[in-house]
Order: C-alpha cells, then sequence, then structure tokens
C-alpha cells in the first residue's frame, strides 16, 4: 500500500490500493459466504446463515485483533491436523477410484485445460496478503520467498491431485455437475454400516484453512487501510470492517449459483492481467525511471531522489 502511494502518487497511488483493499473484502466474503452455504446445506440446515457467518468472522476478529503473531501461531498449530485431514479426505476416495473415468486425456487439445487454469491463477492473488504480513516477519527475505514458493506449489498439487480424485470417483459429466465436486465425492463413499458422514474430513479441514485465510484478509485489509488514511493503529478498522464484511457476504450473493458464477473462467480473465500484471508494470517503471535519473545525475545522493 505505501510504494503504491511512493511510486504513483497520492491519488493514482491510493485509487490502486483501494483497489487491493476491495480485493481483500470481495475474496474473503466470497469465502465466507461459499462456507456458511456448505455448513447450511450439508450439516446445519435449519440455522440461519447469517448466525453461521457471523460466527466464523467473529472468530477471525477475535485473533486478528491480538496481532499478526497470533495468526502465524494459530497456523502452526492447526497445519499439522489440517494437513492429516486433507491427505485422508484424498487417499480414502482413490480405492473407490476409476480411472478409467480420466480418458480420453486432453481430447479437444490444450485450450480448455489453460482456460480453465485461469481461475485458480487469479485466485492465487491471495499471496498478496505476503506483501502485506513480510515486513513483521523476521526471517530472511530469500526464506520468506522459498517459503511462498514452495507453498504455492503443494497447493497447486493439491487442486490438481483432488481433481483428479474427483473425475475418477465420480466420473466427469457427475463431477461437473455437481455444485461442490469433493463434498459430493466424499459422500458418495460408503466405508462401511456403521462408519457415516465422512465428509468431515473435508469440512474440517475446509473450516480451519478458510479462518487463517479470512484473518489474513481481515488483517491485511485493516492493515493497508490504516496505511492508506496515516492511522497507527489497525485495530480500530477491524471490526467494522467484519461488519461490511459479513453485510456483503450476505447480500452479495442470493444464493449458491450466483457464487459459482463467480468462478467463470471468462469472469477472470480481467484480473488476471490486472492482479498480476499491473503490479509488476509499476515496479518495473518504478526501476527504470530510477535507473535513468541516476544516468541524468550520477552524483546525487540516494537520499536525494
Amino acid at each position: 500500500m505505501q510504494y503504491s502511494v511512493e511510486l504513483l502518487g497520492k491519488i493514482s497511488g491510493g485509487a490502486l490500493a483501494s483497489f487491493y483493499l476491495f480485493l481483500f473484502l470481495f475474496m474473503g466474503g466470497t469465502d465466507l459466504r461459499l462456507y456458511g452455504e456448505v455448513i447450511k446445506t450439508g450439516f446445519l440446515p435449519r440455522t440461519p446463515l447469517v448466525v453461521i457467518i457471523s460466527i466464523i468472522a467473529i472468530s477471525a476478529v477475535l485473533v486478528v485483533f491480538c496481532g499478526v503473531e497470533p495468526i502465524g501461531r494459530s497456523a502452526d498449530i492447526i497445519f499439522p491436523l489440517f494437513l492429516l485431514m486433507i491427505l485422508a479426505s484424498f487417499i480414502v476416495p482413490l480405492f473407490f477410484a476409476d480411472f478409467g473415468n480420466l480418458q480420453p486425456v486432453l481430447s479437444r487439445g490444450w485450450a480448455p485445460v489453460l482456460l480453465a487454469a485461469i481461475v485458480p491463477t487469479t485466485i492465487s492473488a491471495v499471496y498478496t496478503n505476503l506483501t502485506m504480513i513480510a515486513p513483521s516477519i523476521s526471517e530472511e527475505k530469500r526464506t520468506i520467498m522459498n517459503s511462498s514458493l514452495w507453498s504455492l506449489l503443494a497447493s497447486s498439487l493439491f487442486l490438481v491431485f483432488f481433481s483428479i480424485a474427483v473425475i475418477s470417483v465420480l466420473g466427469p459429466s457427475e463431477g461437473f455437475r455437481a455444485t461442490f465436486p469433493t463434498l459430493k465425492m466424499i459422500r458418495s463413499i460408503s466405508i462401511s454400516t456403521f462408519l457415516e458422514r465422512v465428509e468431515a474430513l473435508t469440512i474440517f479441514p475446509w473450516g480451519l484453512g478458510l479462518f487463517i485465510n479470512l484473518s489474513l484478509n481481515l488483517y491485511s485489509g485493516s492493515k493497508g487501510l490504516s496505511q492508506i488514511f496515516g492511522l497507527r493503529d489497525n485495530r480500530l478498522l477491524i471490526l467494522p470492517m467484519a461488519v461490511i464484511w459479513v453485510t456483503f457476504s450476505i447480500q452479495g450473493y442470493q444464493n449458491s449459483f450466483e457464487i459459482l458464477e463467480f468462478f467463470e473462467p471468462l469472469f477472470h480473465v480481467a484480473g488476471f492481467y490486472f492482479l498480476l500484471l499491473v503490479p509488476l508494470l509499476v515496479l518495473w517503471v518504478a526501476y527504470l525511471l530510477k535507473r535513468l535519473r541516476k544516468q541524468q545525475f550520477p552524483h546525487q545522493k540516494e537520499g536525494t531522489e
């Protein structure tokens, strides 16, 4: 947020920074509503949606109010259980998979695959949160970069593996029509007559990951807004932003089918270019202008540029 204002000026930089603040709000509200719909549909059909969403948002508010360190500590505690349940929800369906459903491979070429890859690539823009929390991390920059790239690679591989598992268990047609494919895949598995509701293997780790993701979005949004307006403490903005968050998640979508429209590839084409190329363009222009200025004024001191 601060380097956008420094490179582009107060008005243009503030406008660009405000867009990313809206991105934190939009992505967080969409994830919150999506998870709330799953919980209400599959487990708590009589509970009002606003109650489910508010409880999740309150838990994020509490941890963000304590600072960025409790978010990291929470992630450290949650990660082993999260990874164990994710692996279980992936390995168990493999015993019921029919890998013949994956054929024919690339029957329509690479175009549908590349078009579908736009959505997860754009959603990976949530890694923008790292630019907000990196200044608070005591590790070296190289360590932060390596951890970020490895986590991105791991999450991408898990996405590919679960896509293969869904198609192998449900088939391409049924997997395509399912509103929540992974949840339907887990529900279609019957381990025994007494072991039921194994879909908790998917819902529970999803909720844990969502909690960390929402906490980071709330922290990044409040921190960025405080930097734009010159506030010393971002905690004053946490609760109002959470209220706006919950309101948007409830009023922004009428039902789960409208949420699925958000994941249409064509909708993400513009976002792909803006989210990934605009920050790089700003940095490269600033870098070239700085080199040009050094060539024109080679004896100018660094602090007077």
